[in-house]
């Protein structure tokens, strides 16, 4: 997160009435520790003088992650920063006070989230365990295309359709096909490699290949064209291809086309989206809760979840379509839109830009 800086100096802050805002220090303190959610309080910076009275010069909320600098008047500076080890959605509120001298002083409280939990834990890497311990020489031997290496991997336990990499999800054709090893490539498919998995980002080992134009390996990675069912007067595989693969366990809120996807269809959503829910089903807060990643609750379970908005048209044999996400109503999401067809018994999308909101 990009750092924020905030410059106190205690001496413009006008202060009417000073005796009707005069607070003891205990008075001032409890001013932060009234909204504290972690114990007692937790002061990471204080500075200035200790004598009272005291007049609250006003507060901020920081995300976790921000770092502030803090500069007095007197030419004090220290940094704060917010790292605390909560991953609950905490914020930690600063208040800043001035002495009756003129010197300033701010105090630090971690708030308590109002929602404790909102979204599914993060996977565990449930890998087998040999498979783990054999993942790095895999990568050494499909970069060095040592066939006779891997080939003793996979004797040892190494899984020849398990993720190397827990957090990306490449197979071991993910990265035989992203170094352009065409032996390895062969030996992997004579191994029982499946084509079609895709990792965490919903790509397959094809996917780069076709962008490449590699047609060597397109040719090996290809399958025989088949006829798809039609859900909706859609591609199955179309539909699968356009939702994103990283939200087995999150609840997401659909729009198709600018309303509800047909029973059929949000029933073709779930295989790659388990939690998926009708657009119409979700409400949009004036004010997301401390905690919450969202901004969208569902009306009967209360429970928050993204939003995405897919709008598809088809022209020829060509699909264009246009994929957005969002947590929010402002600045909280992005998207994409492209084209997609089939080529070597696969949907693929090309010619895409994205954007960040």
């Amino acid at each position: 997160m990009k750092a924020l800086s905030i410059l106190l100096l205690v001496t413009t802050i006008c202060v009417t009435d000073v005796l009707a805002q005069a607070l003891t220090r205990d008075q001032a303190l409890k001013i932060g520790s009234d909204n504290d959610g972690i114990g007692n309080g937790k002061f990471w910076f204080e500075h200035g003088d200790s004598s009272p009275p005291f007049t609250h010069a006003g507060h901020l909320t920081i995300s976790r992650g921000s770092q502030i600098s803090l500069t007095l008047n007197d030419g004090a500076t220290t940094g704060l920063g917010v790292d605390a080890p909560y991953d609950d959605g905490s914020q930690t509120r600063l208040d800043f006070f001035t002495s009756s001298n003129g010197k300033g002083w701010a105090s630090a409280h971690v708030l308590k989230p109002e929602i404790e939990k909102t979204r599914p834990e993060a996977p565990r890497d449930k890998r087998p365990t040999t498979h783990k311990a054999l993942s790095p020489a895999a990568k050494l031997a499909i970069d060095q295309g040592d066939l006779d290496f891997l080939g003793a991997l996979l004797k040892k336990g190494l899984q020849v359709n398990e993720a190397l990499d827990f957090e990306d999800g490449d197979t071991l054709l993910h990265e035989a096909t992203s170094w352009g090893k065409v032996d390895m490539v062969k030996f992997l498919l004579a191994a029982g490699a499946d084509p079609t998995i895709r990792n965490r980002y919903g790509d397959r080992p094809i996917d780069a290949v076709i962008e490449g134009e590699k047609e060597d390996l397109c040719a090996l990675l290809a399958r025989p064209d088949h006829e798809e069912a039609l859900v909706d007067g859609i591609p199955s595989g179309l539909i699968e291809e356009l939702l994103p693969h990283r939200s087995k366990d999150e609840i997401i809120f659909v729009s198709w086309n600018g309303g509800d996807p047909a029973p059929e269809l949000l029933a073709a959503i779930r295989k790659t989206i388990p939690s998926a829910r009708a657009a119409s089903l979700m409400a949009t807060l004036d004010r997301r809760p401390l905690g919450a990643h969202s901004w969208y609750q569902d009306k009967a379970t209360k429970e928050f979840g993204s939003l995405i908005e897919v709008n598809l048209d088809k022209k020829d044999e060509v699909w264009t379509a246009t994929v957005r996400t969002t947590v929010g109503p402002v600045m909280a999401g992005g998207g994409w839109k492209g084209k997609a067809r089939k080529k070597y018994g696969y949907w693929y999308t090309f010619d895409v830009n994205g954007w960040d909101e």
